[in-house]
């Protein structure tokens, strides 16, 4: 089930930020991962990733791989 929250609280749910990633779901119901954070760079900071890879919506999110 999607949950939609605003800014504020989705900031203050996360735990570990690098676990943070933002979906889209077009209208053929196909997921795809558009974002996600890292902790890295010089000097080390969270940035965010921009990408863009259509997911396998038959597996849970968190377990699936890039290659799945």
């Amino acid at each position: 089930m999607l949950q939609f929250v605003d800014r504020d609280t989705y900031k203050n749910a996360i735990i570990n930020p690098e676990r943070a990633f933002l979906l889209y779901v077009d209208n053929e119901n196909k997921i795809s991962l558009q974002a996600d954070i890292e902790l890295g760079g010089d000097p080390v900071n969270y940035r965010v990733e921009l990408i863009d890879f259509e997911l396998n919506s038959t597996k849970p999110t968190l377990l699936m791989t890039i290659t799945d």
